[in-house]
């Protein structure tokens, strides 16, 4: 299959953007090296005519843009915004030798949209109210988003950031991008990072500004994007914000950016980008086009599709969607790899809510249903980058999807997120398909073994079905529920208004 075959179709639903071709798209698997190629661009970012925007579940401008240890120390985020905003000296007028030292040309418009939870009220005085961080955010969460608005507002020059707090009830907004227009054109990036610490430092550092949890550095998987689907997130960015009252009479600089056709980094990755919106938040009708691309891609392949996950625990149309693949077709398998139980701490009954998804499947169709749990390099379930926090599917070696949307209902029908699609080859002189790429680079890294030359997947699968020892993955089986009728009433109910609502 081509990855044409896996978009969804842009007119058969509300707020649909259409595939774009000749993308340039560099796929980053470790946050260190994401938050350098962020860094790299923000620095290209200095002139009164250029623009920033970013959205996040969680932004801490303390966040240190790549490699904490690394020596000299790489700036903080609130040290890069506030270089840019501080703007350029403004050049000498001709006939004179130098300027005033202290007179500065604005620098980039900086605008954010971060997530307003808990009604910023610190509940952490009554545990018998706190409900898991991931839905409603931590005491902490709060305090560090209002900062960086309250920051970001204070800049110098027109810039302006927004709490969000419109969204369906036990929802967030759970978008994770950043936008900017560089000296070289319009970049984006996208994927599962946010600003957060706990992306760079392990449980326990005493460096690191905010405590980070078990498993931690998370891993995760993120992209940067050129060429016309850095302009749909930039879209993204923009619609989102007028929605909002706060932005409706706060017209945005990048409103009016358009395409330049000397633009560089181009390429041949073709994009889809799709998200979700609960029914009025922010728009009239809801969104549901990243559920509608990850059924289409389970319902298009032929030969495998392969999840990666911190929760795994899916939904009813994927869930219809896999079974009928699999009874239909005798060579299709699934492969899935997830956080472990051990350190994916905020979503109570986990295992009973992968095992009711997966075990009815498992059973059905022994040896083509592969699932595994993530270990860190020390092998341990608990240790250092053990929490894989990547959200991905990757198809026939043909297509690759990367965002903010987990493997859950919520992700697909209640919160907000943005999710890309990319397939084609990854550089106009390449016969390497990005998706086939992305899943050696992954693969490799779940194995154990060092990157080379993508194995077939034949051969792929077979290492998946009897792991080497240099793996750090392990099997995962599911249960059958022990639960009574009571206790299985209670989570179930649980899940459907708060935990996991469609």
């Amino acid at each position: 299959m081509a990855a044409a075959d896996f978009f969804i179709d842009p007119k058969a639903g509300f707020y649909r953007f259409a595939p774009t071709v000749d993308n340039g798209a560099t796929v980053f698997h470790d946050n260190p090296s994401f938050y350098q190629g962020v860094l790299r661009d923000l620095r290209a970012t200095r002139e009164s005519f250029q623009f920033v925007y970013f959205a996040g579940w969680w932004s801490d401008l303390r966040l240190p843009m790549g490699d904490p240890k690394a020596s000299p120390k790489p700036p903080t985020l609130e040290a890069v915004l506030t270089a840019l905003s501080a703007g350029l000296p403004v050049p000498p007028p001709p006939d004179q030798s130098s300027a005033p030292q202290d007179e500065h040309r604005y620098g980039p418009e900086i605008c954010c949209m971060l997530w307003q939870h808990k009604a910023q009220s610190d509940y952490s005085a009554f545990p018998a109210l706190v409900l898991p961080d991931s839905l409603f955010g931590a005491p902490i969460l709060a305090a560090i988003n209002t900062a960086t608005v309250k920051t970001v507002n204070y800049l110098r020059g027109s810039n302006s950031g927004i709490l969000d707090k419109r969204h369906a009830f036990a929802g967030s907004h759970h978008q994770k991008f950043i936008v900017m227009l560089t000296n070289e054109g319009l970049v984006a990036y996208l994927g599962s990072s946010d600003f957060n610490t706990d992306r760079l430092y392990p449980a326990g550092d005493p460096d690191a500004p905010s405590p980070p949890g078990k498993g931690s550095p998370l891993n995760d998987v993120n992209v940067r994007l050129t060429g016309p689907a850095a302009v749909d997130v930039l879209k993204t960015f923009v619609d989102r914000w007028r929605a909002h009252p706060d932005g409706a009479n706060r017209p945005l600089r990048g409103e009016t950016y358009k395409v330049l056709k000397t633009a560089v980094n181009q390429g041949a990755v073709q994009v889809q980008l799709s998200h979700t919106y609960a029914k009025s938040y922010p728009f009239a009708e809801a969104v549901r086009s990243a559920a509608d691309t990850q059924v289409r891609i389970c319902r298009t392949a032929r030969r495998y599709v392969y999840f990666e996950d911190q929760y795994l625990i899916g939904t009813p149309d994927l869930w219809a969607a896999l079974r009928d693949k699999l009874s239909s077709n005798v060579e299709f398998v699934v492969v899935g790899v997830m956080a472990p139980l051990n350190v994916v701490g905020d979503l109570p009954w986990l295992k009973e809510r992968r095992s009711d998804f997966w075990l009815p499947l498992v059973s059905a169709y022994p040896g083509r249903v592969l699932l595994f749990e993530m270990l860190a390099p020390d092998g341990t379930d608990t240790g250092p980058g053990a929490y894989l926090h990547n959200k991905m599917t990757i198809a026939d070696d043909a297509i690759v999807t990367m965002g903010s949307v987990n493997f859950s209902r919520r992700s697909h029908s209640h919160d907000s997120e943005v999710m890309a699609t990319l397939g084609g080859p990854i550089s106009p002189d390449s016969n390497v398909d990005i998706a086939l790429q992305v899943r050696a680079d992954r693969w490799a890294r779940h194995l154990g073994v060092k990157p080379k030359e993508p194995p077939k997947i034949e051969d792929a699968l077979a290492a998946f079905r009897r792991l080497p020892s240099t793996a750090r993955i392990r099997p995962w089986i599911p249960v059958a529920s022990a639960m009574t009728a009571v206790e299985r009433a209670i989570y179930q109910r649980a899940y459907n208004a708060v935990l996991d609502p469609a």
